[in-house]
Order: C-alpha cells, then sequence, then structure tokens
C-alpha cells in the first residue's frame, strides 16, 4: 500500500491568513488533509503520522466490516 510514509507527500500552503495545521497531499491518492496535523511548535508533521494512520485504517476497517455484514 502507498501511504504518505513511504515519500507521496506534498506540502503545500494553506493561503493567504495563518494557519494552525499543516496542508497536507497525498501525491498517490490525490487526497488532502487540511486539518489532521496541527502546527506544533519545534515539532515536524510527520511525528503525528502514525497516530493518523491507525486512526484512518480503524475507520477502514470497520467500514469493510459493516458493508460484509449489510
Amino acid at each position: 500500500a502507498h501511504f504518505v510514509d513511504e515519500g507521496n507527500v506534498v506540502l503545500e500552503p494553506g493561503g493567504t491568513q495563518p494557519s494552525k495545521a499543516h496542508f497536507i497531499h497525498d501525491s498517490h491518492y490525490k487526497i488532502d488533509s487540511v486539518h489532521d496535523f496541527p502546527k506544533i511548535p519545534n515539532q515536524d508533521w510527520t511525528v503525528q503520522y502514525p497516530a493518523f494512520k491507525n486512526k484512518l485504517n480503524h475507520r477502514i476497517q470497520n467500514f469493510l466490516t459493516k458493508i460484509q455484514q449489510s
């Protein structure tokens, strides 16, 4: 599977106003994440990625389970 931690990320500016979160674009899946990675002083956004990835994997598994049981 291709995930952001495999190098498929492009950082883009959040616009003209100060942003409270990093704007992350996954170039492989063409998915944008604007609010999942808050800007924390002296911390790179990638520190938060494992928890985000686990949350998505959990949600995906729940979705697949629900559609199999429908």
